[in-house]
């Protein structure tokens, strides 16, 4: 799919997916792993942030 056959909707949805989840889920883990006297996060992301396969616009 080109970027533009990509609806603006699916591109929000996307974006909701993958950046606002990881918000949301530092943001109530964060205060926790404070609390609690310190911890890791490793976030990790596909290769596709990277060089984005064809056709995948979103």
């Amino acid at each position: 799919m080109a970027a533009t056959d990509v609806s603006a909707d699916e591109w929000d949805r996307q974006i909701s997916i993958s950046l606002s989840g990881v918000f949301f889920c530092l943001k109530h883990r964060i205060p926790l792993m404070l609390k609690q006297g310190g911890g890791v996060i490793v976030s990790t992301s596909s290769g596709a942030g990277v060089k984005g396969p064809p056709g995948q616009a979103a």
